[in-house]
């Protein structure tokens, strides 16, 4: 996460997101309205992307505290 310049707090957005929805998907289990499912999917759809896009992110070129680039050729 560090490497491509973000924080690592989004590493445990799914865990967020996924604990959210359940507690909507428990609240709404309790009355008669599908908005609640419905923000439930959303969260959990969100839940399981974060990583993807991160992950698809390029990281940051030239060294850094990490190491070297990884992208560079040695010479």
């Amino acid at each position: 996460m560090h490497d491509v310049g973000f924080r690592g707090i989004l590493a445990i957005t799914p865990v967020f997101t996924f604990l959210a929805a359940v507690a909507i998907l428990i609240l709404a289990a309790f009355g008669n309205s599908d908005v609640p499912t419905t923000i439930a999917m959303l969260l959990l759809a969100v839940g399981m992307l974060t990583p993807f896009i991160l992950a698809l992110h390029p990281s940051e070129s030239g060294p850094n505290e990490y190491g070297p680039d990884s992208h560079e050729v040695p010479q």
